[in-house]
């Protein structure tokens, strides 16, 4: 519920007005994570083959990303007292990298082992959050107002990490009982994902206005804080499969799944400032910077502390309801 002035230095409505004002506004922009990094190991498969480089475990920490919002401010008529709302969606861009590894092991008497690894994995993040609040103005009336609010915040957020790891294999010379085969491929994939959420629900009370200077211009600000109680949830697929040009040597396909959760809260708490300008009576356009910050205050196994920041745009609609 970003910007509450109530109209330009040059469009002032009475302190107390005879109909509720109602403002609509929508707003977009890019974000930046930072908080607890994410590392995948990515390990070898050809860690028995001479001087194959183990790879340190992968940063994936999420890249840059995106975030919009809509929202609602509906000040009653004849009162200091709003009821007001919002709807935020936003997720990272993805992470991802891969690793490439081979080798050569040579059994002696002719039999040679050529070999290659490819190890990819990918890292990503999204959030959405609905909150509905009770304001009232304090210290002043109209544009200058600075109101304070009140209410319900729901949160969800979720991180989604995959991981792939194919080896491919030729062996000049395998035995099988009494049978010699030459020249055999083989192949072994494994395929991995891991989603970690978070869904929980909370208090959450905040401030926000307007500063109107020069006319048409104001400095809008507004920060929240709540706590959130929900439940985290992980949930692990795996899946392993064979093949070989003697098939014989495949090995049987395996999956599983594994899916733990627990009760848990959460600190949410953000900040967002800038500047606008009245465009006519009715729009306003703006440009701002906001903070958010989700801090886990049990641990990070589940759910990361993350901090995402970012401009925004932001344009407002105001109009009489009466």
């Amino acid at each position: 519920s970003y910007a509450s002035a109530d109209g330009p230095g040059a469009y002032k409505a009475p302190a107390r007005p005879a109909s509720g004002v109602l403002k609509i506004w929508g707003e977009g922009g890019a974000i930046w994570s930072g908080g607890d990094r994410f590392f995948q190991d990515a390990g070898t498969a050809l860690a028995a083959f001479p001087n194959t480089t183990v790879s340190p475990p992968l940063d994936l920490t999420p890249k840059v990303g995106w975030e919009a919002a809509t929202g609602f401010d509906y000040l009653i008529a004849g009162s200091p007292w709003h009821v007001s709302g919002q709807l935020r969606y936003g997720q990272s861009g993805q992470a991802s990298a891969q690793i490439l590894s081979s080798g050569r092991l040579d059994l002696g008497r002719g039999r040679v082992i050529t070999a290659s690894d490819t190890f990819d994995a990918t890292y990503q993040e999204s959030r959405w959050l609905a909150d509905i609040a009770i304001g009232r103005d304090v210290f002043g009336t109209g544009p200058g107002a600075l109101q304070v609010k009140g209410g319900l915040r729901l949160l969800d957020f979720e991180t989604r990490a995959t991981n792939s790891d194919l080896l491919r294999q030729n062996a000049s010379i395998v035995d099988v009982g009494n049978v010699v085969f030459t020249n055999v491929d083989a192949a072994q994939a494994n395929d991995g994902a891991n989603r970690n959420s978070f869904l929980g629900a909370g208090p959450r009370v905040g401030v926000e206005g307007s500063i109107p200077f020069a006319g048409r211009w104001s400095l809008d600000y507004l920060s929240d804080v709540a706590v959130l109680f929900g439940v985290q949830r992980n949930v692990i697929n795996s899946r392993s499969q064979s093949s070989a040009s003697v098939p014989v040597l495949a090995q049987p396909g395996t999956s599983f799944t594994v899916s733990t959760e627990r009760n848990t809260a959460l600190f949410n708490a953000d900040l967002q400032f800038g500047l606008s300008y009245w465009i006519n009576e009715n729009v306003k356009l703006g440009g701002s910077y906001r903070v958010d910050a989700l801090i886990n205050t049990q641990d990070t196994t589940f759910t990361p502390n993350r901090f995402t920041h970012g401009p925004r745009l932001t344009v407002t609609g105001q109009f009489d309801a009466r």
